[in-house]
């Protein structure tokens, strides 16, 4: 990349906990590693709410509602960011919902168009999901159009994808 460690900037776009879940805290473990690393800096816009999502009908609607909300929210500040800062790398944990891979697609766009180098890490054993099922604006094919770096927590996270995305990303 010819970016030496004490100016490597990184913008790291995703959910963070709050809440506790298996994904925000492997994704802060990883950041922290980052930032206690001392090569780089690290500025993190959370996407997330803060909560999980109620059980009941009226509660998933109210959620899925401010969710979206917050992503708008969450991406605005991601390009205001993005208008007053320099940085070289930008990394989101990629999703396998159908939410969660348009924002992928969204961000791994922006991140493109603004010559960085976009890395999408792979937390779950079901992101194939995005190229075998329906997904709008051309699902995971345009996420992986944008994206220069996948990083699989395993190799069996993948396997079921090694179809649509090459090794070498």
């Amino acid at each position: 990349m010819g970016v030496s460690p004490k100016t490597f900037k990184l913008l790291f776009f995703g959910k963070v906990p709050p809440p506790n879940t298996g994904m925000t805290v492997i994704t802060k473990t990883i950041l922290d590693l980052l930032q206690e690393s001392g090569k780089c800096e690290v500025k993190i816009i959370s996407s997330s709410l803060g909560y999980l999502r109620s059980e009941t009908f009226l509660g998933s609607l109210i959620y899925y509602v401010r969710q979206v909300l917050n992503i708008f929210s969450s991406i605005s500040s991601l390009k205001k960011e993005l208008s007053h800062q320099e940085y070289h790398v930008i990394y989101f944990a990629a999703s396998s919902t159908l939410l969660g891979n348009i924002t992928d697609q969204i961000v791994s766009k922006i991140g493109k168009k603004r010559g960085l180098h976009v890395v999408a890490h792979l937390h779950n054993g079901n992101y194939q999901d995005n190229f075998s099922k329906f997904r709008l604006f051309g699902g995971g094919h345009k996420v992986v159009q944008f994206v220069d770096t996948f990083i699989f927590g395993s190799e069996g996270l993948y396997t079921p994808c090694k179809d649509y995305i090459p090794r070498d990303k």
